[in-house]
């Protein structure tokens, strides 16, 4: 059964958007005016803010394909659109997810189409070292699969199940 829809949670999926993004590019800006390129602070441990410049995606994938990037980026935020809008998720979770993944993906492609490159900062044991854009996109992902582990959506539950049945 479809919920009634409210104009209010698109006003507050915007609000997320905003505030991640906004986020996003003030945490670049600092890093951009207190660090030089390559520079680490502090210079040695486990948790470390590392200023670097990403021309690729994430784990540096697809270096140096900035109009590649452009256009996957364009087309990532139509799909993500489009996925939310059918997507069976609890409304506010669902606009939250939404607002965290398209901050994200705008703070990223801001950056690729003003300076050709996304700033990277966040510099964490062996990881690659990332952003706030990427902690949002990934943190909105594990959200949704956390979701969906612990309660299934219906649909596919009784479709599964009549598949079940059918085979017996």
């Amino acid at each position: 059964m479809k919920q009634k829809y409210s104009w209010r949670l698109d006003i507050y999926m915007v609000g997320i958007m905003l505030f991640v993004l906004s986020i996003d590019q003030f945490t670049k800006w600092l890093v951009k005016e207190n660090l030089v390129i390559g520079e680490s602070f502090p210079a040695e441990g486990f948790f470390r803010l590392t200023y670097t410049l990403n021309t690729g995606s994430a784990f540096g994938l697809f270096r140096g394909q900035t109009t590649f990037l452009l256009i996957a980026s364009l087309a990532a935020i139509i799909i993500l659109l489009l996925y939310f809008k059918n997507a069976d998720l609890p409304p506010v979770i669902l606009h939250t997810c939404l607002g965290m993944q398209l901050g994200g993906a705008l703070g990223n492609l801001l950056e690729r189409i003003t300076i050709g490159h996304v700033t990277d900062f966040i510099d964490i044991g062996p990881w690659y070292i990332f952003n706030i854009a990427d902690s949002a996109i990934v943190l909105s992902i594990i959200i949704i699969i956390w979701i969906y582990i612990k309660n299934p959506p219906l649909e596919s539950f009784e479709n599964n199940n009549e598949n079940t049945t059918e085979n017996n």
